[in-house]
């Protein structure tokens, strides 16, 4: 049984560490190598200023995690000290261009969007179910906001075009950045009332 639950404070190097796939194609363009770039990855997390929804397992592994932004993320300022410190003024100033480019580059969010900006699974738990939980729960999560749509970015030759495509995403656009071609994907949320049969 998987526990859906927002990620507390202390749990951001876990989450970090099974994020870092999804950001590995930003860091490296930057940094060059993991061990580098896995020293920036929380930094990058808390810049971006989103929502972190984790799965459990009943021993209280986290296998899965999400950041969901209610926003349009913006390169915060507070984020170059730690850049400065692990990546160098030449690191730090090549961050910033990628981020900029990378920023300018999204398509435009539609009014009430919330945007899946990255999510991870365990390797060993991949295939059950636990990333369509994380994606239904976050779905859940901006429903409850009175958000209206749901929008992520994918690169275009990702597998995972095909798994938003059945969780109802359908592609929006293309775009196209210093990190590559990307498709944008988007879906409607339901808000239609499901009335829970009650006993007489």
């Amino acid at each position: 049984m998987v526990q859906i639950r927002e990620a507390k404070g202390e749990e951001i190097e876990e989450v970090s560490a099974l994020l870092a796939p999804a950001f590995e194609d930003k860091v490296m363009a930057v940094v060059g190598d993991m061990k580098r770039a896995m020293k920036i990855i929380p930094t990058v997390i808390k810049a971006i200023q989103g929502t972190i929804l984790v799965a459990v397992e009943e021993e209280k592994r986290i296998t899965g995690a999400m950041i969901i932004t209610t926003e349009k993320p913006k390169f915060l300022v507070g984020s170059l000290w730690s850049c400065l410190k692990n990546l160098g003024l030449r690191g730090t100033w090549r961050a910033y261009l990628v981020v900029i480019d990378y920023l300018k580059s999204l398509p435009e969010r539609k009014e009430k969007e919330g945007v899946l900006e990255a999510v991870g699974v365990l390797q060993s738990v991949r295939g059950k179910g636990v990333g369509r939980e994380l994606v239904k729960r976050g779905e859940e999560y901006l429903k409850e906001r009175g958000l209206e749509y749901f929008g992520l970015g994918v690169k275009k030759e990702s597998p995972a075009v095909r798994f938003y495509m059945r969780l109802g995403f359908e592609v929006v656009c293309q775009y196209k950045n210093k990190l590559g071609e990307w498709f944008y994907m988007r879906k409607k949320i339901s808000h239609s009332l499901q009335r829970k049969a009650t006993k007489s």
